[in-house]
């Protein structure tokens, strides 16, 4: 009796497209049932083949890459050993770059090569790692596992499902290897509706369950896969999606994991199902407003603020995808810089509920140009994750040139660097004798940690200004200050006539009670780059880029500032990128 034939009982062989299967059991031959089973799946009509693997020569190189077992993630560079594949490996001691290893993105490499070539090497690797895999990993609850929820709705919702097309055409995909990859199918889908955590990872494994619900309905439990994904999207699109289009983690970054998900799962169902069994208009309508968050946001060259995470990347190519997906004129005019559609309606922009806000002005043709100018200021409260202690930060960006800004989160590991990265000693932010916002004190009540209600602050855009406020007044990292509340203006006068545009800023220190005298360091940080010229006679610090564009701060009061640099110091962490 065939060792597998478990899976026949998770099988609805009811089904009149299996009812060769169902003939082999009803005469006790679960050999013959799970062989037409495979056979079925060989040679069935798919659901979804919009989630499979195109071929694509131009993946030739990444599949030898893989063969050879090199891969390189979040900037690390490693080689799994010869030998029987070890799926916990890792070249350093960042666990990231396992959980990495373990979402199998590189299956889709390998599946275009093989599509494109014949070439069986590809197949058979393949179905090496899909054997190796599925046979050495049951299911676990342990944090360090493969079977991480995030990881698991990963590979279900998207690289797992991707290699059907290599499965249905290549011998190296026995019946074994198809009889281990639709039981792990199973045991992905049951371990994402019995462990679900939350905010993007909830997205992933939503994601994940869905397609498994939808590509193989032949599982009893397909329809129920189906109905709790959507249910789960559903609500967390009205749990983590502000009506500004804010995700709730706030990051810049990780808002399009959030995009992705939503649009992906979306997307999925209208195409297997059909729209009325899918998403409601409200669900659809805020993926659009996450776009348009992201349009907002954007700065001249394309990018955006690196906030909570959020890493230095050019997002014009995906919202001009979203304007034809979407037909929004106004993004594809933002991802064009006007060369095409339709001005977006306002150019300078405060998001009511995160509380951010985007200043614009032209240069030498509209406020959506490359040269343009843009001003960030940051007044969200934390988010739910991925946070930065980076309340009332900005960013300035003209002709073309970042001026300054944030400066990223370089790693996840907890070193120094990191820690330097995400707290308020890594932002453009205040110090007071030393110590540094510190909003995370509040744990483990993170009730403030986000937008409840769209914000009262004061908030003005004319012709001639923007003007923003905001104030933090939470606590510090040294509770001898706790009380103190800061609080920053930060106004835009823009280009009128022949008069050149600047930026002013104001902050205010208050503390109940307090009549002594502290001591305020006012950061900066600047790109790699920048050369830096300190004047304490005048109070200035005047910053050149490469490139001839540079920026002029001056202080009110010269006698009262003290001017210092650093650059990749170690002890205190300052000056790092």
């Amino acid at each position: 009796m065939d060792p597998i034939h478990p899976l026949l009982a998770l099988i609805d062989t009811e089904r009149p497209e299996l009812e060769t299967v169902h003939a082999a059991i009803e005469r006790s031959d679960p050999s013959g049932a799970l062989k037409d089973l495979v056979k079925y799946y060989r040679t069935r009509e798919e659901p979804d083949a919009a989630a499979f693997s195109t071929p694509n020569a131009n993946a030739v190189a990444a599949a030898e890459r893989v063969i050879r077992r090199e891969f390189t993630f979040y900037n690390e560079p490693g080689t799994v050993p010869p030998g029987d594949w070890d799926w916990t490996y890792k070249p350093g001691t960042d666990w990231e770059w396992t959980w990495a290893l373990n979402r199998h993105h590189f299956w889709r490499s390998l599946g275009a090569a093989y599509l494109a070539t014949d070439n069986e090497r590809y197949a058979q690797e393949l179905a090496t790692q899909v054997r190796t895999w599925v046979g050495n990993h049951p299911a676990s609850t342990d944090d360090r596992s493969a079977w991480r929820t995030i990881e698991a709705g990963i590979r279900t919702g998207g690289p797992w499902p991707s290699i059907i097309p290599i499965m249905k055409k290549s011998a190296a995909f026995t019946r074994e290897v198809w009889l281990h990859y639709l039981r792990a199918i199973y045991e992905h889908a049951e371990f994402l509706i019995a462990h679900p955590k939350q905010n993007n990872w909830l997205l992933m494994e939503s994601n994940g369950l869905l397609t498994c619900g939808l590509l193989f309905p032949e599982f009893k439990r397909a329809a129920d896969w189906v109905r709790i994904a959507i249910e789960r999207l559903e609500a967390e699109m009205r749990r983590q999606v502000h009506p500004d289009g804010a995700h709730c983690e706030y990051s810049t970054g990780y808002i399009f994991v959030a995009i992705s998900q939503f649009a992906d799962a979306c997307a999925k169902v209208d195409r297997v199902l059909d729209i009325d069994r899918g998403f409601s208009q409200e669900y659809r309508d805020l993926v659009v407003a996450m776009w348009e968050h992201v349009m907002y946001m954007m700065r001249p060259d394309g990018s955006q603020p690196m906030l909570n995470d959020g890493e230095m990347a050019d997002v014009r190519p995906r919202l001009l995808a979203a304007g034809k997906r979407y037909d929004r004129s106004d993004f594809i005019y933002a991802a064009t810089h006007g060369a095409e559609g339709t001005p977006p309606a306002d150019a300078s922009h405060r998001f009511p509920w995160v509380r951010r806000v985007v200043m614009r002005d032209a240069v030498s043709s509209h406020p959506w140009a490359e040269d343009a100018l843009y001003g960030f200021f940051e007044a969200a409260p934390l988010g739910a994750g991925h946070v930065h202690e980076d309340m009332l930060t900005f960013e300035l960006m003209a002709y073309g040139r970042p001026l300054i800004g944030t400066m990223g989160r370089m790693t996840y590991e907890h070193v120094p660097r990191r820690v330097y990265l995400v707290n308020g000693q890594g932002h453009n932010t205040v110090l007071v004798d030393g110590a540094s916002q510190k909003w995370k004190r509040t744990d483990p009540d993170r009730s403030t940690w986000l937008a409840s209600a769209p914000t009262d602050l004061p908030w003005r855009s004319t012709s001639e200004f923007d003007l923003a406020y905001a104030r933090y007044e939470m606590p510090w990292s040294d509770d001898a200050v706790d009380g103190t509340v800061h609080e920053r203006w930060m106004a835009l006068r823009k280009r009128v006539d022949t008069a050149r545009p600047y930026w002013l800023m104001r902050d205010r220190l208050t503390r109940d009670g307090d009549t002594s005298e502290h001591v305020l360091r006012t950061l900066f940080h600047f790109y790699p780059g920048a050369e830096l010229v300190l004047d304490g006679r005048t109070g200035t610090a005047t910053v050149t880029y490469p490139s001839g564009v540079g920026v002029v701060l001056a202080f009110c009061d010269a006698n009262a500032v003290t001017l210092d640099a650093a650059i990749g110091q170690e002890d205190p962490v300052r000056g790092w990128y």
